[in-house]
């Protein structure tokens, strides 16, 4: 999924040594390719590190690259955009929203590609860099702004569910379950991108049937 083996792979012919950050099922195939390729003294896995040490990892790197294919968020990249390091990213899904090819970053994908961007991206000029902390603060505020919205509506579906749940308690069973296709319904009228009023009513509360 990550694909790291084509990083490793890019990096072969490059002066410069590879750390990869994290574990997961691929590691020890990973490790085996570095072995297999030669390529012992220029690779260094860390292993888990947590939230508190990651700054000190992207501080301590020249750049940043993540083949993967399958990333929604990209988050990496941004805290690597956010530290000022150079970004070569895979060419698809979240990383073309926020990275664009010779920008504020590199895109590739092939193992020739990678190489071309990770060498790119050690080359960087100073303007690339402050165009690429720049999208990440850009993003950043999106984010913190869509995030302020979420909050707002959840408090409002809250407020809304307590007041629909103190009415169920007093009903039926057949009416109980009228009013909850009419919840769905309402739900989807009010709160298109979060549709699940429902839930809260029922999973928000200590255990008291409303059956």
């Amino acid at each position: 999924e990550k694909d790291i083996d084509m990083v490793v792979r890019s990096m072969k012919n490059i002066d410069a040594r590879l750390l990869i950050v994290g574990k997961g099922p691929a590691m020890e195939d990973i490790k085996s390719l570095v072995e297999d390729l030669g390529m012992s003294e220029k690779v260094t896995f860390t292993g888990f590190v947590s939230d508190e040490e990651l700054p000190r990892i992207y501080n301590a790197a020249d750049m940043v690259v993540s083949a993967s294919k399958f990333e929604t968020q990209g988050l990496t990249i941004l805290e690597a955009m956010a530290t000022g390091k150079p970004v070569a990213c895979r060419n698809g899904r979240a990383f073309t929203e926020i990275v664009q090819d010779g920008v504020n970053g590199y895109l590739f994908d092939d193992d020739e590609g990678c190489e071309r961007a990770i060498l790119k991206c050690l080359d960087a000029p100073p303007e690339l860099r402050e165009r690429s902390y720049q999208i990440h603060r850009e993003v950043h505020s999106g984010l913190s702004t869509c995030h302020r919205h979420l909050q707002e509506e959840d408090g409002l579906k809250m407020g809304l569910g307590d007041w629909l749940y103190g009415l169920f308690e007093g009903m039926g069973p057949e009416w109980v379950v009228l009013c909850i296709f009419l919840l769905f319904f309402i739900d989807a009228l009010l709160f298109p991108t979060l549709p699940e009023l429902f839930f809260i009513l029922g999973f928000n509360r200590e255990p008291t049937p409303i059956f």
